[in-house]
């Protein structure tokens, strides 16, 4: 039995939760259609949980390719280069979307901090909704300092494992 690593759990985790959200997404929105053709009034609620789950979808979903660095980007650049000198410019990178990161994470924070709007079909508090954008952003910061790691590691002694982007 192959025993997971921390990111690997973390990851299963969090398409776990993805595909959880997913499936409640699906479901919210078949049954407003149905309810719309069949008795012509979809229920009230269905429509504000589709885009809450929606919306955590996104955010976590963001940091699961962020693992796998799949977002989208232009890297004829670095692929032109040899490890260390691509290694070095990925660290570059990544120390600015660290920032960013960090920057989102912080107001993120204070926006779900000091929401006190109530939704208003459900009538859940907007913090949990607000909250998707920190805690996403907070994920993807671990993944980047992880990733970073490893460029420091491969720029510095030119050991370590391939830089992965995603092909």
């Amino acid at each position: 039995m192959t025993r997971l690593t921390l990111p690997a759990l973390l990851v299963r985790g969090l398409h776990t939760a993805i595909l959880l959200a997913l499936a409640g997404l699906a479901l919210c929105v078949f049954a407003q259609v149905v309810m719309r053709y069949l008795l012509s009034s979809p229920p009230f609620w269905t429509e504000e949980l589709a885009r809450f789950l929606l919306i955590w979808i996104t955010f976590i979903g963001a940091v699961t390719v962020q693992v796998t660095r799949d977002h989208i980007g232009v890297t004829w650049l670095s692929d032109q280069l040899p490890l260390r000198p691509r290694a070095a410019l990925e660290a570059i990178k990544s120390v600015i979307v660290l920032a960013v990161l960090i920057f989102i994470t912080k107001a993120g924070y204070d926006v779900a901090r000091t929401g006190t709007q109530l939704s208003p079909a459900l009538g859940l508090s907007m913090r949990f909704v607000y909250g998707s954008l920190p805690v996403g952003a907070a994920l993807t910061c671990i993944v980047v300092v992880v990733q970073l790691w490893g460029e420091i590691r491969i720029l510095f002694t030119g050991a370590g494992e391939e830089i992965c982007d995603g092909d």
